[in-house]
């Protein structure tokens, strides 16, 4: 870059001169300009016209002089690696710029003012303007649908009638435009209040050939329309099979021809047979499928019924959430799904504990070979052995998920009144199932547990409350004999962290606290009374009040010395 020359002020006392005298010159005033004194030479009564010819001389200079300064920067910007590009190779990055959802910060008419170049290459390019929006002003909807010619679009309409969007946004107008191009609909995504029934009706039940993508998410409100009912269904235009499907509190018959080549189906709510089986018959022919969402289904009719599995040959994501026992039961008997790396399974609506539908349930999730089981401990070809299972623990649930690097998850979250008996179950089964290297982090929300199931997997410890942690320290001073051996080990020999959470505002009990703790940590860790010591763990951490536990804290010292990793944090 060429060096720039110092600024020349005679250049500019020059030029402001020779503005100075012309203008005073076109007023009838000869003027010779070399200093603002100069000026004390003209009469008065022409000093007005003078100021404000000056004035309109500044703003004309600096008019030319951003304009002069647009054009150094234009210069300078067809040298950047951008400008370079050519115009095709502009268009394919612009293609794949995905706004958000116009009229948003990212759409297509931000891009508009970048530079000339880029609006030169979007305003006629028809593939550019496929993203129309029903909150956009009307004049720029006929916009984006004249510019998008006969190219397919996507329609994001969102929830109006409410105090989310003004009513405004659903006239007659825009709602009678895109269902007059409805043919070209490619994609259409619908968030709406239940009250803007029947206006939702007349947009997704219109014909829709071209429909590869759809998703409507109602907003179940408290006043239904009069006279007209509730929006809780509504039937496909016949068109070319979708791909992906995406229904929240509204329904369509499952029967759909439709619906048979799906790669994404997503239920919820109301949009959930009440019954499996229609369920069940799309599954079986949608041989496509890759990703499957079952959620918040209140209640279901009928029972699992014996038939041979569905297998979903693609599917590689299943999720079932907050559906009844029964429902959940039925589902994971009936398909099968040899490449699925991800399942997620929350059941939070069963009817107790010894139900028969709640039983049927953990009979299937926790088989060895099961769906859920294959996916939690891996080991196959398709998917690796996890890195470590976390097991949480609640007074009435239980949640467990693997964790590894390798892109497969699993995640089971069971409501249950019978937290002992399961616990101990899955321990036993995990300890049974996973292979060598694979550890458990375990946590206990204020919930004691049986510790020997687990033993030989928890690798890692957090529990919360006081209770909870007095009595998981009471097991942890404790040894066992190992089965088939004969030989004693310390309950977890594989335990090297350690969280004990007392809760805010909880005191110690003296001086029961302090013994546990001590005791503990004399008995596994000294290496006294010819045991050999437990392995040192790598962190143990006790969080609690100082002021309320004081004689905790005066311990920190002398346990620091058997376990230099001990920790006292508020």
């Amino acid at each position: 870059m060429a060096e720039v020359e110092p600024f020349p002020k005679d250049a500019v006392s020059r030029a402001f001169s020779t503005l100075v005298e012309g203008i005073c010159n076109e007023n009838g005033y000869d003027l010779q300009y070399s200093a603002v004194e100069s000026v004390d030479v003209i009469p008065v009564h022409h000093l007005t016209a003078i100021e404000a010819a000056l004035s309109a001389a500044k703003e004309q200079l600096n008019q030319r002089m951003n304009k002069l300064f647009a054009r150094f920067r234009y210069r300078s910007n067809l040298e950047s690696p951008v400008h370079r590009l050519p115009a095709d190779v502009l268009m394919m990055i612009f293609q794949e710029f995905k706004p958000v959802r116009p009229p948003a910060n990212s759409s297509i008419f931000n891009l508009l003012l970048v530079c000339r170049t880029w609006y030169d290459i979007i305003i006629p390019s028809p593939q550019l303007w496929q993203d129309f929006s029903a909150d956009m002003p009307l004049k720029i909807a006929r916009l984006v649908i004249d510019r998008s010619r006969m190219h397919p679009v996507t329609v994001y309409w969102p929830i109006s009638g409410t105090h989310y969007r003004p009513q405004r946004l659903e006239s007659s107008e825009v709602l009678d435009m895109v269902i007059e191009h409805s043919i070209r609909i490619k994609k259409l995504i619908v968030r709406s209040a239940n009250s803007s029934y029947p206006n939702i009706r007349k947009l997704i039940e219109a014909p829709m050939r071209l429909l590869e993508d759809l998703k409507v998410l109602i907003d179940l409100d408290d006043f239904p329309p009069d006279g007209n009912g509730s929006l809780n269904e509504f039937v496909l235009s016949e068109g070319l099979p979708l791909k992906h499907l995406y229904l929240r509190d509204i329904a369509t018959p499952l029967d759909s021809p439709r619906l048979s080549n799906l790669t994404t189906l997503t239920l919820s709510g109301i949009a959930v047979p009440q019954s499996p089986q229609p369920l069940l018959r799309l599954l079986s022919s949608s041989q496509r499928l890759e990703e499957l969402h079952i959620r918040n289904l209140s209640s279901s009719i009928g029972n699992i019924e014996s038939s041979t599995p569905v297998t979903l040959p693609h599917l590689r994501k299943l999720v079932l959430w907050y559906a009844p026992s029964i429902y959940t039961a039925a589902i994971l008997t009936s398909i099968h799904t040899p490449l699925c790396s991800h399942v997620s399974v929350k059941d939070g609506l069963g009817d107790g504990t010894g139900s028969e539908s709640v039983e049927a349930l953990d009979a299937i999730i926790w088989c060895p070979g099961s769906n859920v089981i294959t996916t939690l401990v891996g080991g196959t070809d398709l998917i690796p052995v996890p890195d470590w299972l976390k097991v949480d623990v609640g007074d009435s649930w239980i949640r467990v998920e693997r964790s590894e690097t390798s892109g497969a998850s699993c995640g089971l979250e069971l409501y249950r009144v019978g937290i002992p008996q399961i616990t101990a179950r899955l321990g036993t089964l995990f300890s049974q199932l996973l292979p060598g290297p694979v550890g458990i982090k375990l946590h206990c929300f204020s919930q004691s547990i049986d510790l020997l199931p687990w033993s030989e997997r928890v690798e890692s410890l957090q529990v919360n409350g006081k209770r909870t942690c007095l009595a998981i320290l009471q097991q942890l001073s404790q040894r066992h004999v190992i089965s088939g051996t004969g030989e004693m080990d310390w309950i977890c020999p594989r335990l090297s962290e350690i969280y004990l959470w007392y809760g805010l505002a909880e005191r110690e009990d003296t001086p029961l606290d302090e013994e546990v703790l001590l005791s503990l940590v004399r008995q596994r860790w000294s290496g006294g009374d010819g045991l050999a010591a437990a392995l040192q763990p790598t962190s143990f951490r006790l969080r609690c009040e100082k002021r309320l536990c004081p004689n905790l804290w005066s311990l920190e010292d002398e346990i620091k010395r058997i376990i230099p990793s001990f920790e006292l944090y508020e």
